[in-house]
């Protein structure tokens, strides 16, 4: 016999799910209850296009199983994990998707349209939250493109560098 004390109830389960997500860390429940999870929740097969390059912003997705290739022009940019968001510059920009994500194997998300997303910026916590997850992929972007400069600046030094022309910078004749 199930106690119904510890019975949960699917919404319930979908609750503590989504509670568990960085993006709705320490979001009020009620505001929480309110998502249609069953209406926001989709799966992709590989190589899927989950957002298309160029098409206007109408929602964000968060990957709660399997990765997503990013791309741009076809050229890959970095692969997103579970728990990641995608499409957030372009909805907060209302712009076009500037990078096509495509599912890597299996993939399970949540695709939170516009009008939703709107509703839970209302709260101040839900965008907290989003702002810190822009600002950590700001920062990973920053770290590297300073990489790839390091990376560039030392090549560009190497294929300089001669003991000959060492010598005679320095002033000195052998």
């Amino acid at each position: 016999m199930v106690d119904p004390i510890h019975q949960q109830t699917a919404s319930d389960l979908d609750i503590a799910l989504l509670a568990s997500l960085p993006l709705f860390a320490h979001v009020p429940l009620d505001l929480l209850a309110s998502i249609p999870f069953e209406d926001v929740l989709r799966y992709y097969h590989d190589g899927d296009v989950i957002l298309q390059q160029g098409d206007q912003a109408d929602c964000l997705v968060i990957l709660l199983h399997g990765q997503a290739r990013v791309l741009t022009d076809t050229i890959f940019l970095t692969a997103r994990k579970p728990y990641d968001i995608l499409g957030e510059l372009a909805f907060i920009n209302q712009t076009t998707r500037n990078a096509t994500v495509i599912a890597q194997g299996t993939v399970q998300a949540l695709v939170l349209r516009a009008a939703l997303v709107e509703h839970l910026m209302t709260n101040t916590t839900f965008t907290r939250n989003l702002l810190r997850i822009v600002s950590e992929k700001l920062h990973e972007a920053t770290q590297e493109r300073a990489f790839r400069f390091r990376a560039r600046h030392a090549s560009s030094m190497l294929c300089c560098y001669s003991p000959i022309s060492a010598l005679l910078q320095s002033g000195q004749r052998g």
